[in-house]
C-alpha cells in the first residue's frame, strides 16, 4: 500500500519543530556537507543548523504558494500527534516571497562566518539556477526521509505525487541537488540535467546539479 500523504498548513511551534528535526535527522552536519561547510569553526553549530530549519518550516507554512507534505512516523511528535518520516516542500509557479517569521529575530545572531556562507551558497545556486531553467515551474524545495525511515520508498512516494501535480497543470518541475548518488534516483523518476556547477566554500568542494522533468498528462503517454 503507498504510504499515506499529509498535507500540513499548521504553524504551530511543536509542528515546525517536529519538521525540522525530521529535516535535520536527512541532512545532519555529521553526512550533509554543505551544512558541515557552513558552520566550519562554529561554536553550537546543531543549534544553530536546526534554527535555519524551523525558520525555513515555518515560512513555507505560512506562504499561500507553498504545500508542506509529509509522511507520519511510527513515533510521537508534533505533526497530529505522531513524528515526520518524510518532509517534502513543493513551491508552486508564480509563488510569492516569504514573509517574516517568529525565527528571525535570533537568527541575526547567526555567527557572521556562518551567515556569509550560507549567503555564498544561496548566491551561486540561485545565479546557476535561473541560468539552467528560468521558466515558472513547480519547485521541489525540501525533500527528506529521517534516518530510521530510509529506503522504504517514502521519497519516490512523494516525487510522484509532484510529477502528477505538474503534469495535470500542464507544466515543468525542478529541484536541486548537491549529492551525485541522487541524481540516478530522480534521473529513474524522469528528471534530467539542466545544468551543473562546481564550487568551494570554507576550503569544501561542492557540487550541485539542476534537474527538469516536464511531466505528460496519463492520457498523452
Amino acid at each position: 500500500m503507498p504510504p499515506k500523504l499529509t498535507l500540513v498548513t499548521n504553524t504551530s511551534s511543536a509542528t515546525v519543530d517536529t519538521l525540522a528535526a525530521s529535516y535535520v535527522d536527512s541532512f545532519s552536519l555529521d553526512t550533509f556537507y554543505p551544512a558541515a561547510a557552513q558552520f566550519t569553526d562554529v561554536s553550537d553549530a546543531a543549534h544553530w543548523h536546526a534554527l535555519q530549519f524551523r525558520q525555513a518550516a515555518y515560512a513555507s507554512l505560512a506562504n499561500p504558494g507553498h504545500e508542506v507534505w509529509c509522511i507520519l512516523g511510527d513515533g510521537v511528535g508534533g505533526v497530529e500527534g505522531r513524528d515526520v518520516a518524510a518532509v517534502f516542500v513543493l513551491k508552486l509557479p508564480g509563488c510569492p516571497p516569504d514573509a517574516p517569521t517568529p525565527y528571525d529575530a535570533e537568527l541575526v545572531g547567526l555567527p557572521s562566518a556562518a551567515k556569509a556562507r550560507f549567503d555564498e551558497l544561496r548566491r551561486e545556486s540561485v545565479a546557476l539556477t535561473h541560468g539552467a531553467w528560468p521558466r515558472e515551474c513547480f519547485h521541489i524545495s525540501w525533500l527528506g526521509v529521517a534516518a530510521a525511515y530510509q529506503k522504504r520508498g517514502l521519497a519516490g512516494a512523494l516525487m510522484r505525487m509532484a510529477l502528477r501535480r505538474a503534469a495535470e497543470a500542464g507544466g515543468s518541475v525542478r529541484l536541486d541537488t548537491h549529492t551525485a548518488k541522487n541524481v540516478g534516483f530522480y534521473k529513474h523518476l524522469g528528471f534530467r540535467e539542466m545544468g551543473y556547477g562546481e564550487w568551494e566554500i570554507a576550503g569544501v568542494p561542492h557540487t550541485f546539479w539542476i534537474m527538469v522533468a516536464e511531466p505528460q498528462p496519463a492520457g498523452d503517454k
